[in-house]
């Protein structure tokens, strides 16, 4: 994630990583399915075997990532619900 500020898990089956990035909102995210993540907007990203990628607008110049793998299957679901854990405690869009 670079320089910005994450926090990673390591389990048996599979990786997750919140990160903040203050360089840049969704509009920058890149492809992805648009979400509502609480009160937020958010993109999606199903990378399939890869992973998926959620992203939480903030600002216009911030939002968070939280990026999963699952070795048993699609990681959408694993990161759409981590950042519907994580929402709540961000600021008001």
């Amino acid at each position: 994630m670079g320089a910005e500020p994450s926090c990673d898990y390591v389990g048996s089956n599979g990786t997750l990583i919140v990160g903040i990035l203050t360089s840049g909102g969704i509009s920058v995210f890149g492809k992805g399915t648009p979400v509502s993540v609480g009160s937020h907007q958010g993109m999606q990203d199903d990378q399939g075997d890869t992973g998926c990628e959620v992203a939480i607008g903030v600002t216009d110049s911030s939002r968070v990532d939280i990026t999963a793998t699952e070795n048993t299957g699609s990681a959408c679901p694993e990161a759409l619900q981590v950042a519907k854990l994580i929402e709540p405690h961000l600021p008001s869009s």
